[in-house]
């Protein structure tokens, strides 16, 4: 078969190239960070089973050292919750993923200010933002050129119909699919991290995926916002999750109420003595 080649495929075919080196540099990014997240896990996890152990030996547990943090970021990730006879512990792993940084910097900076910029220019409603600054390059129009100042719900129900299409167009076009892309990167690290520690005994018998889901159940019992792809609305049950949590008894010397608990026991193994004697 005789074929006279296309000026075109010379370009579609560096085009197919340069998708695959781009691929396989993604690829490598998230196995890297999975790689060093399950090095992480797989630390503070073995040092969760080891604190039944140590935790008697505060007065007062001293978290950032026994993890090795800072305070500030102790605040941020531990959960220590003494109970009657036992002590909870929560560590909030995916917290220290960059792509959990840059998905969640986005979400914020950009994805949430721009998704209601859209419905108020789509649907009319200011009450969707109610004063918000609008920050993200597609909301710094007017009469289709970028402006020095922020808009908030107001200025965008004021606009041209042409430009809060530009609005609905840039968020669509734009914003959500890197939203999308920053979300689909963080999912993948998990997973791999997850694949990683498979065989972890530490992260197996820590693992905090049903007490993370447990934890926000309830908002899951709303509908999602509208207009958001499922991709961005997945169940609760397919988000997977590096979270620890670990459960061990409360030294007996730490109990609250120890010595009421024993004279109550002692008490009440006296009365049996005494009526099996009768």
């Amino acid at each position: 078969m005789y074929r006279i080649a296309s000026p075109h495929d010379a370009d579609d075919a560096e085009a197919d190239d340069a998708n695959k080196v781009h691929k396989q540099q993604w690829l490598d990014e998230v196995n890297e960070e999975a790689q060093a997240a399950a090095t992480i896990v797989g630390d503070v996890a073995e040092r969760l089973r080891r604190l039944g152990t140590a935790y008697g030996e505060w007065k007062h547990f001293d978290a950032p050292a026994y993890f090795d943090i800072p305070q500030p970021q102790a605040d941020l990730l531990l959960t220590v919750v003494e109970r009657v006879s036992s002590v909870y512990v929560h560590f909030q792993m995916d917290l220290l993923l960059p792509s959990f940084g840059a998905a969640e910097s986005y979400w914020a900076n950009h994805f949430a200010p721009a998704y209601h910029a859209a419905n108020i220019a789509h649907l009319g409603r200011d009450e969707l933002v109610d004063g918000w600054e609008i920050g993200p390059r597609s909301t710094h129009r007017t009469n289709g050129n970028h402006v020095g100042k922020s808009l908030n719900g107001a200025d965008v129900a004021l606009l041209s119909s042409s430009n809060k299409n530009a609005f609905v167009h840039d968020f669509f076009a734009e914003v959500q699919p890197t939203m999308l892309s920053h979300w689909q990167r963080l999912m993948a690290v998990i997973q791999a991290a997850r694949r990683i520690l498979v065989d972890d005994i530490g992260y197996l018998t820590t693992n905090g995926v049903e007490d993370e889901r447990n934890r926000y159940y309830q908002h899951w019992q709303h509908e999602p916002a509208p207009g958001l792809p499922a991709e961005l609305c997945p169940a609760l049950e397919d988000i997977p999750t590096l979270s620890l949590t670990f459960t061990f008894p409360l030294p007996v010397h730490r109990q609250s109420g120890r010595l009421r608990r024993l004279r109550t026991n002692r008490e009440r193994n006296r009365r049996r003595k005494g009526r099996g004697k009768n």
